[in-house]
């Protein structure tokens, strides 16, 4: 198969107040939660989701500035997900 094209969202989502602190980043109190989507279409119908929380609108950039037009094009195998993982790397 071939990849089609890649699409990322940014997401970030206001939390109640006082906000939230979570387990693995101890003292911090945070007041927003990012999260960015990527989906990877191919020609074979198969669209591939995945996503990561973490530093905000620059991972956007990042992904559609240098990992869509890497990947644009390149022929994969959907279930070899350590060999996608190590082109992008």
């Amino acid at each position: 198969m071939k990849i089609t094209d890649v699409k990322s969202s940014y997401l970030e989502v206001t939390l109640p107040k006082p906000g939230l602190q979570v387990a693995w980043d101890p003292g911090v109190i945070r007041k927003f939660y990012r999260y960015t989507v990527v989906q990877v279409f191919t020609d074979g119908g198969i669209v591939g989701i995945g996503g990561i929380s973490g530093p905000g609108k620059e991972l956007k950039v990042t992904i559609d500035s240098y990992v869509k037009p890497y990947l644009l094009g390149q022929v994969v195998d959907p279930f070899s997900v350590e060999k996608l993982s190590k082109m992008i790397h």
